[in-house]
Parts: C-alpha cells; sequence; structure tokens
C-alpha cells in the first residue's frame, strides 16, 4: 500500500464498545486526578488537568527514564493513551466533521479520526488522538491538550470546512 492509499471502515460493534470503555475509564480517571466528578465525558479542560497532574506524578513515582511504572497507585500510562486518546478524539469529532473509523494506510491499521468528502468516499485527513496522547507520555510533555485541541480543531476545520 503507498502513502497516498488508504481504507477505512466503519467501526464494529465490539470497536464501539471498547470506545465506550474507554470513555468510562477517562470519566473515572479525570475525577480521581481532579477530585471531582466530571460525569460521562471530561470537558477539555478537566482532561487537561488531569493529564498534567498523571504525568507529574507518574514522573515522580517512575523516574524520568522509565515508561512504565510498576507503583499501582499510578495509572499505567497505555490506559491514559487509549482513554485518554479517545476523550480528545471524541471532542475533536464533535467539532469537526471526522468520526472514527478503522484507518489503514502505509503505516498500518489503527482506529483514527476519518474525514468523508461530500461523495461519500474519504479524504485522506486523518488524525490520531490516541497516538498524541502516547507521543505526549513519551515526552513527559505537559501543558498540550487545551491548545492542541484548539489548534487542532481550528487547522481540521479549515481542511474539512
Amino acid at each position: 500500500m503507498s502513502e497516498q492509499q488508504i481504507k477505512a471502515e466503519p467501526l464494529s460493534n465490539a470497536e464501539r464498545e471498547w470506545i465506550d470503555d474507554q470513555r468510562a475509564a477517562c470519566s473515572k480517571f479525570v475525577s480521581e486526578l481532579i477530585k471531582r466528578d466530571v460525569g460521562p465525558t471530561p470537558a477539555i479542560p478537566d482532561l487537561h488537568s488531569a493529564f498534567d497532574t498523571w504525568l507529574h506524578q507518574f514522573v515522580q513515582s517512575t523516574g524520568k527514564r522509565k515508561l512504565f511504572s510498576k507503583k499501582p497507585h499510578v495509572i499505567d500510562p497505555n490506559s491514559i493513551a487509549l482513554s485518554f486518546g479517545v476523550v480528545l478524539g471524541d471532542h475533536i469529532a464533535t467539532a469537526t466533521p471526522l468520526d472514527w473509523m478503522i484507518v489503514t494506510d502505509a503505516y498500518g491499521t489503527d482506529m483514527m479520526l476519518y474525514a468523508p468528502d461530500k461523495d461519500g468516499k474519504y479524504t485522506d485527513i486523518i488524525n490520531a488522538p490516541m497516538n498524541m496522547v502516547a507521543k505526549r507520555i513519551e515526552s513527559r510533555t505537559a501543558g498540550w491538550i487545551e491548545p492542541t485541541y484548539n489548534a487542532t480543531v481550528e487547522e481540521l476545520s479549515k481542511m474539512v470546512g
């Protein structure tokens, strides 16, 4: 498959259930981290604050070189990347014409946000929010969710109008 060839398929029922599980996990994580109930879908400012709180705890508990924590009081990074990525993606999808799809491109297959064109065929506009979160965990970057969300929505809105 060349870089230009992208295949997008709707989510299966099992994949939709998995996304629902990630949403519930994120709501629980965010509520625990910011010490108040955020409801079923944490708002972007709450997601931002909770990620920064978690990242600080994670770095303090594991050190800067280790990626995975063996300490039970620290939520593991993979769970954060997946659950926060799903909720971040939901917010992006709500603000733009992108939808959750299973996307296959030159780099592999993953669950991503994808934009259909007016003819019902798929454009090459993709967004991988779970990867966005994972990369920030790996680089230990705080303070990024809210500004990145705003910039992403602005840019994607221009692209898909």
